[in-house]
């Protein structure tokens, strides 16, 4: 069972990394047929652009705006439910909301596929077989 994930791992990820990292190693246009390798003379060759360390800036500026900016945000939004109130009741009824519809539609998907009347059961009633109760069975799973 692990051989197809490991295969899959190594082919999607660990050999185009590889691929990457000798690349980087060399002097290609992507349009020669044999690279030029020239070692760590792009690293060197990038450390000392000034474009990457005003990009680097604004990176760092940017990250450390965007964690304070959503943990003050956050921060506030506790606050804001936080105590006994119909305000809070309402604060805290908008801020549930998504995480409750979203569970409600997940549900309703699973009942469109594997209910009484579902894709799963359609399907194998018009193949001529008998309906299965996948979400209404009390019984309990059965063993083998």
């Amino acid at each position: 069972m692990v051989a197809p994930a490991t295969v899959l791992y190594v082919v999607m990820l660990i050999i185009p990394a590889g691929l990457a990292l000798y690349l980087s190693l060399t002097d290609w246009d992507g349009f020669r047929a044999d690279p030029a390798f020239v070692g760590a003379a792009n690293y060197v060759k990038l450390l000392d652009d000034p474009e990457l360390q005003r990009a680097a800036l604004v990176t760092l500026l940017v990250a450390a705006a965007g964690t304070a900016g959503l943990s003050l945000l956050g921060l506030g939004f506790a606050l804001l439910v936080n105590g006994a109130s119909k305000a809070n009741t309402y604060f805290r009824i908008v801020l549930f909301y998504p995480h409750v519809l979203s569970a409600l539609v997940v549900g309703f998907l699973w009942s469109a596929i594997l209910g009484t009347t579902g894709a799963v059961d359609n399907l194998v009633t018009t193949w001529g077989g008998q309906v299965i109760p996948f979400l209404s069975d009390r019984s309990g799973p059965r063993s083998p």
